[in-house]
């Protein structure tokens, strides 16, 4: 999905991969880089820091693009999403898994929700992202207040402490 829309869009486009996708063929405008299979902690060939710092400062925004899962099983990107809104940086997020009702990102304003597996409403977003940088720039800054008033430690630890002691 992402290559064809890829195909389509004037944006330039960095796509970070755990290994590179077999079958997949990139158009010009992107920079696919292979940051390597594994957790965090294990031989990662773009680092924790590399990825907030190089790739999530300094990116318009960020795609989490999930394939089609109406059982709502998975909730893939919640960690990123979270990153993402902490560095004020707008998110475009396919509709999809059980993230989008964690977290409805055009809801709370800081980013733009898409079909799955729809290269067209994608570029629509990508191109919505780059053409408006203070559209984006209001996302970003919506994304950072919602993680720091509610996606934080405090929080998340207030909730921890409630749940054991329900046990």
């Amino acid at each position: 999905t992402l290559s064809l829309a890829a195909a389509r869009c004037r944006q330039s486009i960095e796509v970070l991969c755990p290994g590179m996708p077999d079958g997949v063929s990139w158009p010009s405008n992107v920079n696919v880089i292979d940051s390597g299979k594994g957790w965090n902690f294990e031989d990662k060939r773009v680092s924790y820091n590399q990825l907030l710092h190089k790739h999530y400062a300094r990116s318009a925004g960020s795609l989490i693009i999930l394939k089609k899962d109406p059982a709502e099983c998975t909730a893939v990107g919640f960690t990123e999403i979270i990153e993402v809104m902490a560095m004020a940086r707008p998110v475009i997020m396919t509709r999809t898994g059980a993230l989008p009702t964690e977290i409805d990102v055009e809801k709370n304003g800081c980013g733009i929700l898409v079909p799955p597996e729809n290269p067209e409403a994608l570029v629509e977003a990508i191109e919505a992202l780059g053409n408006d940088p203070k559209r984006a720039e209001a996302m970003g800054q919506k994304g950072l207040e919602l993680a720091e008033s509610y996606y934080n430690i405090v929080r998340y630890a207030r909730d921890l402490h409630k749940f054991f002691e329900s046990l």
